[in-house]
């Protein structure tokens, strides 16, 4: 597994709740994060959140900036979010168990 750090990246993971979101507004993150190149996954799940998108930045200041790009894109359909910073990326499993 490539670690973020060593490309002098940092690596979070940005959890979203979402209301009044309808059909077509579902489509619109996927759009935006696609042709992203610092976006490493995007997935609708269950439970508390709804969206959880990870990305690589190159500083906090970056983070900031793309934050602020989603939040002003999705802001009508975004209820709440948190994020986190993930110090060590050890495994992906895409794979259900």
């Amino acid at each position: 597994m490539l670690q973020p750090t060593r490309l002098g990246l940092q690596n979070y993971e940005v959890l979203f709740t979402t209301y009044n979101i309808s059909k077509e507004k579902e489509k619109e993150p996927e759009s935006y994060c696609v042709p992203n190149p610092y976006i490493t996954f995007l997935l609708n799940i269950i439970g508390k959140w709804d969206i959880d998108i990870a990305f690589d930045a190159e500083n906090t200041e970056h983070f900031q900036k793309i934050m602020t790009e989603i939040r002003t894109r999705f802001g009508s359909v975004i209820k709440d979010y948190d994020y986190a910073l993930i110090l060590q990326v050890y495994k992906f499993d895409y794979a259900p168990i």
